[in-house]
């Protein structure tokens, strides 16, 4: 899923991956976050982070909420075209961001 988000960032800038940031996401969806507001408290959690493949207590912890913000506003219908999902079939991408933004499946 990570793979066909595209990624305008810069390279140089770039602290978080996108894996990073869908795992954060991800997780913190399963935890009961149906938004990004718990990220600023949640990205400090030792848990969390060893989920995400981060070291725990690093000088960087994990993404916060606008940059997750960020994430789920860069997944539109032009995400499917994007490198590696080229091949995969139509409004996939639409399917994904409706996931990502409605984890419930409200």
């Amino acid at each position: 899923m990570a793979a066909c988000i595209p990624d305008a960032r810069d390279p140089s800038c770039v602290v978080h991956t996108r894996l990073e940031q869908v795992r954060q996401r991800v997780y913190q969806m399963a935890l009961g976050s149906e938004d990004c507001n718990d990220a600023h408290t949640l990205r400090h959690e030792s848990a969390l982070q060893v989920a995400c493949d981060v070291v725990p207590h690093s000088s960087s912890p994990l993404s916060s909420q606008p940059t997750l913000c960020r994430l789920e506003n860069a997944v539109n219908g032009r995400a499917t075209g994007h490198g590696s999902c080229r091949t995969r079939r139509r409004g996939h991408a639409a399917e994904v961001r409706f996931r990502l933004l409605h984890p419930a499946g409200a």
